[in-house]
């Protein structure tokens, strides 16, 4: 630490750069508070030149260890040559760049808005855009940067309205019994097929004349179908429920297995029963209340009461 020269000082504000050519030897006691800047999450930037140095940040390099600190960015900025080989005050490299804490929040950010571009279900794209809002909201606070503040406010507060209408509208759902159409049902499974066999990969429709089931309608929108068929203890066999990805809320489960509960026990019904073969179906049937019953090969097969409305 010795070795340091008053030319790694740091300037106390943006506008505050240094203008005077600095010699070596001059004032050795303000490395302690280079020191104590970088313990506290400065970081070392090898790839700023002489000639940036002296036009940009105001500073003069007369000896070949001159430096300028730039807080506003959590960096002290050294000529490149100065970087070979040579250890600074808290024994690193100089070739090591230490990365500060907070701008691990603009790459946590940056992340889960991304993240949130690829969710199927409009519900979660919209806690994960809200999350990455507030996320960039707080990281430009920090960077002192207005315009990416005061755009993520906007994204944040649009999220936060679009949630409230989904959780506060009310929505209307009804059934529409399959029977009734069947060339619609062709086209919906041929639609959405691919993504019926992530859920239920072994569902053949040549089955469909033993089977009954309707379609969900959300705000007379086809937003699921839902087919099974009785069998003779009581129990309803469950062998497609598939909700449209957009409308991936489990408000279409809840009005099956809860709202639907009369209908099914009108029926001589007291319980559905299924199987699953992949994950995200058993965490599905999990999440809508149904309880592991045992196993059947590779598939898991499960349970759940009709509740008594």
């Amino acid at each position: 630490m010795a070795g340091q020269t008053a030319s790694q000082r740091w300037c106390p504000a943006r506008g505050d750069r240094p203008r005077r050519r600095v010699r070596g030897g001059e004032g050795r006691g303000e490395n302690a508070d280079r020191d104590a800047e970088l313990r506290h999450g400065g970081r070392i930037v090898p790839d700023l030149s002489k000639t940036f140095l002296e036009t940009q940040a105001g500073l003069d390099v007369g000896q070949p260890d001159a430096g300028v600190a730039l807080p506003h960015l959590g960096v002290l900025a050294r000529p490149l040559d100065d970087y070979r080989g040579a250890p600074d005050v808290l024994g690193r490299d100089r070739a090591e760049v230490l990365v500060h804490p907070v701008e691990w929040l603009g790459y946590a950010a940056s992340i889960v808005t991304a993240a949130s571009l690829v969710m199927s279900s409009v519900l979660r794209l919209r806690w994960l855009n809200l999350a990455g809002a507030l996320l960039l909201v707080a990281y430009g606070v920090w960077l002192g940067a207005a315009p990416v503040v005061l755009l993520n406010l906007f994204i944040a507060a649009a999220d936060a309205y679009y949630l409230f209408r989904m959780y506060a509208d009310r929505e209307c759902f009804r059934t529409l019994p399959v029977e009734q159409s069947i060339p619609y049902l062709r086209h919906f499974l041929a639609v959405h097929e691919p993504d019926i066999r992530r859920f239920f990969p072994d569902f053949d429709l040549a089955e469909f004349p033993r089977l009954e089931g309707f379609y969900v309608l959300r705000n007379a929108v086809t937003a699921g179908l839902f087919v099974g068929r009785r069998l003779d203890d009581g129990s309803f066999e469950i062998k497609l429920d598939y909700v449209v990805p957009r409308y991936r809320d489990f408000k279409v489960g809840r009005h099956v297995f809860v709202d639907q509960a009369e209908h099914f026990r009108a029926q001589g019904c007291r319980r559905f029963v299924a199987r699953s073969t992949t994950k995200v179906h058993a965490r599905y049937l999990a999440r809508m209340g149904f309880a592991r019953t045992g196993g059947e090969g590779d598939a898991v097969l499960w349970g759940r009461e009709i509740p008594v409305s």
